[in-house]
């Protein structure tokens, strides 16, 4: 009677382990498969700048809104490092390469520390 009672935990234990396995297996390949581009990664720090540049629409920032040189320029100057399950935002300025924000299934994250580097630069 005793065995069977640990038989029947030992049992429910490894039921619950062997579920526990198949959604963190189903939440690891959701995250492999959206995983987000260079471009929704370029496309996030365009939208970020461009956020910036409307609330200071006085200022002689706003003739850089929608210009195709800051565009270009954007492009040319971030991209993304792909480590499977998620990616990083980076941007090259100075000579040196630096990590802006994060992408994890599908949404890109830029750093709020991008906002105080603009309002130190531009303000």
């Amino acid at each position: 009677m005793e065995v069977d009672k640990y038989a029947e935990l030992y049992k429910r234990r490894n039921q619950h382990r062997f579920k526990k396995k198949y959604v963190f297996l189903l939440i690891a390949i959701i995250a492999v498969l959206t995983n987000p581009s260079q471009e929704k990664h370029q496309n996030a720090v365009k939208a970020k700048f461009d956020n910036y540049i409307r609330n200071y629409s006085g200022s002689a920032l706003s003739l850089m809104q929608g210009n195709p040189f800051v565009d270009q320029t954007i492009i040319r100057s971030v991209n993304s490092t792909n480590y499977l399950f998620f990616s990083t935002t980076n941007v090259a300025w100075d000579n040196d390469t630096h990590i802006i924000g994060f992408g994890i299934f599908g949404k890109v994250f830029i750093s709020s520390s991008v906002d105080l580097y603009l309002n130190s630069k531009y303000n």
